[in-house]
């Protein structure tokens, strides 16, 4: 619960106003659903965000974070496809096949 509460207590709370506590806690899994890392919900100082730490993720950027368009998603995730459309991320798996 220190994690939901850190989660909606940063500097993107007031984007965040629609999900209550009971909805992040509907969230909550132990595994990243797209790496399968087993995530971590521990206080994380710095600029050393472990590569499992969960975050809260909008599936479609465009509709913000609202009620069916969050997930909870390890930091490494999230960070992949932070500004890369699936499109480009298939592009690129596939290229990198073929190089190996």
């Amino acid at each position: 619960e220190k994690w939901i509460a850190r989660s909606k207590g940063n500097n993107k709370a007031k984007l965040r106003k629609e999900l209550s506590i009971e909805y992040y806690k509907s969230l909550l899994v132990t595994h990243c659903p797209l790496l399968g890392l087993k995530l971590t919900y521990a206080n994380c100082a710095g600029n050393n965000t472990p590569q499992n730490y969960a975050t809260l993720d909008k599936i479609d950027p465009t509709k913000g974070y609202v009620p069916g368009n969050v997930q909870i998603l390890s930091y490494r995730a999230n960070t992949l496809k932070n500004s890369a459309t699936l499109e480009e991320l298939k592009l690129i798996v596939q290229n990198w096949e073929k190089q190996i």
